[in-house]
């Protein structure tokens, strides 16, 4: 999951898991993953202290996503695990970290490849993109800027600004547009 885009864009947190019988009850086995600056930590057995999410999955749901490389959203979705979290905070980060954990890119370096700084140009950004995927990203963050008659002469901070993205969303817009370009080289 280290070498995932997806975990740089994960909050910081401590999940805890435990691995039970197929009635909830009978934990055989605890572990915590904390995740800190796009980085995940694996510890054995349940630490002090009150995780931001918690999760019980039976034994054999667990496995069987490890060993077929399920995405999570098999078990997820399939309501095969209990989830407990505070229910004022919701980490999409980390949930879109476990949609995909086995979806691994290129791990060339950023500063090796040409790679955006938010004074790039729209137009030419959005004409190198065969797939659509960075049209995609910044149609998520309100940016329709592959119709726009303007994207021609704006960058990508002056677009997010206009559009009343904030710093730290241009951050991250900025972040996810450059991990689609690491993958494609």
């Amino acid at each position: 999951m280290n070498q995932t885009p997806e975990i740089h864009f994960c909050e910081k947190l401590i999940a805890q898991f435990q691995i039970t019988d197929f009635d909830y009850e009978v934990s055989k086995y605890a572990f915590n993953l904390s995740i800190e600056n796009g980085s995940l930590s694996f510890e054995e057995g349940i630490s002090s202290g009150k995780p931001d999410v918690s999760i019980k999955i039976p034994e054999g749901i667990f496995n069987t996503v490890l060993l077929e490389e399920l995405s999570w959203d098999e078990a997820f979705i399939g309501y095969w695990c209990r989830f407990y979290r505070d229910e004022n905070i919701y980490h999409t980060g980390f949930w879109r970290l476990l949609q995909a954990p086995y979806y691994l890119k290129s791990s060339a370096s950023l500063y090796a490849q040409n790679l955006l700084d938010g004074e790039d140009n729209i137009a030419s950004l959005i004409s190198r993109d065969n797939g659509k995927l960075i049209e995609s990203v910044l149609n998520r963050y309100g940016l329709y800027c592959g119709a726009c008659h303007k994207s021609t002469s704006e960058t990508i901070k002056q677009a997010a600004a206009y559009h009343g993205l904030g710093e730290a969303e241009t951050h991250r817009l900025i972040k996810e547009l450059n991990t689609i370009i690491t993958s494609e080289s």
